[in-house]
């Protein structure tokens, strides 16, 4: 799981990937978007931010094609309540043939957030009752 406030089209890409790749690091790429990680998981209320996630559905090696998805929940680190909940997000269109894993980038709403520490949860599940262990990290809001 990363969090990003710095992520373009892969097309604008251009040598950084190239860079990217001749180093051997590993590119984060969802939806023809590549995804730097955030060096600091502190961002501005006006900040725009991505999560990224890879998805691993097994299911898809044996042809299956089960509905997979994942949801979120920001908690407020002070009160260990949730302060805002996604609904479930379908990724089919993001899977690529013959992979198992899905990237997957969608925005973090921290402009709907007040200044704060909070903490990340992400699970990932599908139409066959499978569900991931919940994925979490820390970031906070600052105005």
């Amino acid at each position: 799981m990363v969090l990003s406030n710095n992520f373009y089209q892969v097309s604008e890409a251009g040598t950084s990937l190239d860079q990217a790749l001749l180093e051997e690091r590993k590119t984060l790429v969802a939806q023809n978007i590549s995804f730097m990680p955030s060096p600091s998981n502190q961002f501005d209320h006006e900040a725009k931010v991505a999560l990224f996630v890879e998805v691993y559905e097994p299911a898809l090696l044996d042809g299956l094609q089960p509905r997979v998805g994942i949801n979120y929940n920001v908690v407020d680190r002070k009160t260990n309540q949730a302060v805002y909940s996604s609904k479930t997000i379908l990724v089919n269109q993001f899977a690529q043939s013959g992979n198992i894993v899905i990237p997957v980038a969608v925005p973090l709403p921290v402009d709907q957030l007040k200044s704060g520490e909070y903490r990340l949860d992400v699970r990932a599940l599908d139409d066959m009752g499978h569900k991931s262990s919940t994925h979490s990290t820390d970031f906070a809001v600052r105005e």
